[in-house]
């Protein structure tokens, strides 16, 4: 049995696991953190990547750190930027990055992202917040 959910029919090569997939849509229905707590920090990135490509403004901001210190703009603002073409190249191999906490709160995921001729070295932000879920940083792609 194939346990991988396909993004979309279009040209995104990694899916998100059946888990994955069943804990995202139980999330966008309320946004309670509780449902990621089990989840490590590459399944909550995936979330946040179906969530751009899906244009799910709700549910990209949620997966935001909410750490004071670290909050980078309101939930309002947020939903106010303007929508842009999701770059999907920014994204692919993410996937199979590797996780590294930097300290006791904070991680990147390193990954080789790819496009039609390069393929180049990437590193996306994560946080664990006081709850002890990890969420995406503000301006997470480095």
């Amino acid at each position: 049995m194939n346990n991988f959910l396909k993004l979309s029919d279009e040209e995104m090569e990694f899916g998100l696991t059946e888990e994955e997939k069943r804990v995202y849509d139980q999330f966008s229905n309320d946004l309670e953190e509780d449902y990621l707590k089990e989840l490590p920090p590459i399944s909550i990135a995936k979330l946040y990547v179906y969530a751009l490509k899906e244009n799910n403004r709700e549910v990209e901001y949620a997966l935001y750190t909410d750490q004071p210190d670290k909050v980078a703009w309101t939930k309002k603002e947020h939903l106010q930027f303007p929508n842009e073409e999701f770059p999907q190249h920014q994204f692919e191999g993410i996937e199979s990055g590797i996780f590294t906490l930097t300290s006791e709160d904070d991680g990147v995921i390193s990954y080789f992202a790819k496009n039609k001729q390069h393929v180049y070295p990437m590193s996306f932000g994560m946080v664990k917040d006081e709850d002890g879920i990890w969420n995406v940083r503000f301006i997470p792609i480095q």
